[in-house]
């Protein structure tokens, strides 16, 4: 019986210490691409074009509600740049369960542009990431400006 109850607990021990590296992973993972939304939403405030393009990933597109789709980078270098002022607030964060480079961020932005045009809303942007990594592929921006949102 207790050799039984040894080889019971070994089991357990070596299925633990199989799972969890792939937990932690997911976690890590999760977490540093969780910085890298906050650094896009920072990046968006401070319109900060040069640091932007540090979260991209070579290739990757944005798809605008005003523009379609673009080379990232060269959406963020002539959009960022006619930003006086801006401000963001994240309301809330999503993971996918069905595909673990898929996020989603909503989130309040208020800018203002160097004509005078104001950009004040709440966004849900998808954000899709390279396999394995915190670096954008694409980000899919959606928009309301119409209706307010309760918090």
């Amino acid at each position: 019986m207790k050799y039984i109850r040894r080889l019971i607990l070994l089991s357990t021990l070596l299925c633990l210490s199989y799972s969890f590296p792939v937990y932690s992973h997911a976690n890590n993972i999760n977490e540093a691409r969780l910085k890298t939304i906050h650094q896009y939403l920072n990046n968006l405030q401070n319109a900060d074009y040069k640091d932007m393009k540090n979260i991209f990933s070579q290739n990757a597109i944005v798809v605008s509600t005003s523009r379609g789709k673009l080379d990232a980078i060269e959406f963020f270098n002539a959009f960022l740049p006619e930003v006086t002022a801006g401000n963001t607030q994240l309301h809330q964060t999503f993971i996918s369960y069905d595909d673990k480079d898929r996020l989603a961020a909503r989130f309040h932005l208020n800018l203002q542009l160097k004509d005078d045009e104001k950009v004040n809303g709440e966004f849900v942007d998808e954000f899709i990431f390279d396999k394995d990594s915190e670096k954008l592929t694409a980000v899919y921006m959606f928009e309301n400006l119409k209706f307010p949102v309760l918090n």
